[in-house]
């Protein structure tokens, strides 16, 4: 009563879309290709339950391709690589796959790591973000290299990479450097954090 425009489905004849209207507000459109669109990045859809858990609201998804920023302390002078990354974000759950191909390394002699992840690291109580890596596949790197993964740190886009040689008998982890890459080196890893 006295609101008679509250809810409705209309049809859009320049767009050939649906438009579906509750509380007097466009909220969900049915575009022309058959594609759903919320009308604010907050609509999502709810799994699961009956009714609307927080928890349980499915309002992210997205895929595609970046350019992993290899780096030997914090430089990427004199580096001449190959980087491809993909990732896929479902909710705050964000997994990259990356392969990175060195034709020229440089001189830089400090850590590697990876800059410019497509998400910031979540932030959580403790130092590190529920990282979860695949082990690291290499060619072409220090021979006395028997496992490589990688860490991200929280509230950051910084992919820092480690190894363990057979050399360290006390199975400490190490950060990769200059010395454990050559030209025509290459890595593969896969990655998964929360954003």
């Amino acid at each position: 009563s006295g609101a008679t425009d509250i809810g409705s489905i209309r049809y859009g004849h320049p767009n050939n879309d649906l438009k579906f209207v509750t509380n007097s507000a466009d909220q969900w459109t049915l575009d022309s290709s058959g594609n759903w669109l919320p009308a604010a990045t907050d609509h999502g859809i709810y799994l699961g339950v009956t009714s609307a858990t927080a928890a349980n609201l499915l309002d992210d998804y997205e895929e595609g391709t970046w350019t992993p920023n290899f780096k030997l302390n914090n430089t990427s002078s004199g580096i001449s690589a190959t980087q491809v990354g993909q990732y896929t974000k479902v909710g705050r759950l964000v997994t990259l796959q990356i392969f990175i191909e060195l034709s020229n390394k440089g001189s830089s002699s400090g850590a590697a790591h990876i800059d410019d992840l497509p998400f910031t690291v979540g932030t959580l109580t403790s130092s590190w973000s529920g990282v979860g890596t695949a082990p690291m596949v290499w060619h072409n790197m220090s021979s006395s290299l028997v496992q490589a993964g990688a860490t991200v740190n929280r509230s950051s886009q910084i992919l820092n990479l480690f190894g363990h040689t057979a050399s360290n008998g006390n199975g400490t982890n190490q950060a990769l450097t200059n010395s454990d890459f050559a030209n025509n080196s290459y890595i593969g890893l896969t990655v998964s954090y929360f954003h």
